[in-house]
């Protein structure tokens, strides 16, 4: 699942997960920012899928962006551990040029507290 592998934190390559993310140019330097933080390196994430649903079109559309989504119940855990870090967070999955992404609106959401960055 494209969510466990973008904010899988002990990926010591952070382009392998930017090129994860709806894109990515357009988010870059906050995703550098967000993912090579002293906070991310010291206390490396991953995404616990909780539930993904796959919402009609008109949908997505309005909450992701884009016509074909998912919606992904998820908790952000310590990968040393598996303690919670942010537990019930909802988030998007888009698919675009023929695979899943990680929508912007939720990585800005998640990263910088607001539904753009």
């Amino acid at each position: 699942m494209v969510f466990a592998s973008f904010f899988d934190g002990t990926n010591p390559d952070p382009s392998q997960r930017l090129a994860l993310l709806e894109a990515p140019g357009a988010h870059a330097s906050a995703f550098y920012a967000w993912a090579t933080s002293s906070l991310a390196r010291a206390y490396p994430t991953e995404a616990r899928v909780l539930q993904v649903r796959f919402p009609a079109p008109s949908s997505c559309r309005e909450l992701a962006g884009q016509p074909g989504c998912a919606q992904v119940a998820f908790d952000l855990v310590s990968a040393r551990g598996g303690q919670p870090v942010r537990a019930g967070q909802t988030g998007y999955a888009v698919f675009a040029g023929g695979k899943w992404l990680v929508s912007s609106r939720t990585f800005c959401q998640l990263a910088a507290g607001r539904p753009s960055c």
